[in-house]
């Protein structure tokens, strides 16, 4: 063997040996990135492997978390439960799906969307009224309104809000609830599946709670407004997200302690202060604020964010949703 090697002419010998040790270097390169020795954060590296890695290793490289929901799926978190249970997830990779997630047990439920509609599931907006009813927001400015578990949806009709005083009085005056959700107020009947056509959706880019508890009292309606809990307590200075106990609280840096603010368990996250959207951020605490929901937007390997019109962003590279547990 070693003969015939010292027997091949030496511009033979050489490219072997470059090729030999790239194929050496590339491999290392890749392997080291598959398991979190290096590169994790690092775009390119992203872009270039983070969808060619065996099954498993983007666990291993997020080791400190739990992957929710892997990066090439392209996830978006769209909404979480106020206690803290659910998340309701997009992943526009084909054929997009949207589903809710369960924290606790790790079972998915796919969200009802139905193809007659004409509208992907990736291009709505959905929100939890309660754990169970999710509101959407789909194509042709239509809401409609589905219970999980069952299955069940129903279109809702929608008006604006300061087009109150013209809508029907008994819908307003049956309705058992009225939930504040973004920019709408949803009525629901008291069985909102069985009578869809008394539930009302009203709408407003700045919808002023207050502003339409008042309008809904010079109509003579009483029910008081429901605001979905949040799953935390409160949002700081900085976008510090509290526990609901507020002993702990949350950024992009890790879990801190209150009071000492001591850094107690760490993301390894970079920051980009010139684009702190650019930056993995909190979504909310889970049930009995065990652990803490993350996820990003996805980044580009060449990003340039100026006017909207003088962007110049290529080579998306998706970003998984993430779960950090409290040490």
């Amino acid at each position: 063997m070693i003969n015939t090697w010292t027997s091949l002419p030496r511009r033979v010998r050489w490219p072997l040996v470059s090729a030999l040790a790239l194929l050496v270097v590339l491999s290392t390169l890749y392997t080291g990135y598959c398991y979190g020795w290096w590169g994790r954060s690092n775009l390119v590296l992203q872009y270039l492997l983070q969808c060619h890695s065996p099954p498993g290793s983007e666990q291993v490289r997020y080791r400190e978390f739990t992957v929710l929901a892997p990066a090439c799926r392209w996830p978006e978190v769209e909404a979480m439960s106020g206690d803290g249970r659910y998340l309701l997830i997009t992943e526009h990779a084909a054929p997009a799906t949207t589903y809710r997630l369960d924290l606790t047990t790790g079972e998915r439920q796919l969200l009802p969307f139905d193809p007659t509609w004409g509208n992907d599931p990736a291009a709505s907006n959905l929100w939890f009224l309660t754990t169970d009813l999710v509101l959407a927001l789909v194509k042709g400015q239509r809401y409609v309104l589905m219970d999980v578990p069952s299955g069940r949806r129903v279109f809702v009709h929608w008006q604006y809000a300061d087009t109150l005083a013209t809508a029907p009085q008994d819908i307003l005056h049956d309705a058992q609830h009225i939930i504040i959700a973004a920019t709408a107020a949803v009525v629901l009947a008291p069985d909102p599946f069985a009578r869809p056509d008394h539930n009302l959706v009203f709408y407003s880019a700045s919808l002023d709670p207050g502003e339409f508890q008042a309008r809904l009292r010079a109509v003579g309606v009483t029910t008081p407004l429901v605001h979905p809990a949040v799953p935390y307590a409160k949002v700081a200075v900085d976008d510090d997200v509290y526990a609901r106990h507020e002993r702990l609280w949350a950024d992009w840096e890790g879990i801190h302690a209150a009071g000492s603010n001591r850094l107690l368990r760490p993301t390894g996250f970079t920051f980009n202060p010139d684009h702190t959207f650019l930056t993995y951020h909190v979504i909310g605490w889970t049930r009995n604020d065990q652990a803490v929901v993350y996820a990003s937007v996805p980044r580009y390997v060449i990003e340039r964010w100026a006017p909207i019109y003088a962007s110049v962003n290529l080579l998306p590279v998706p970003q998984p949703v993430l779960l950090l547990p409290v040490p």
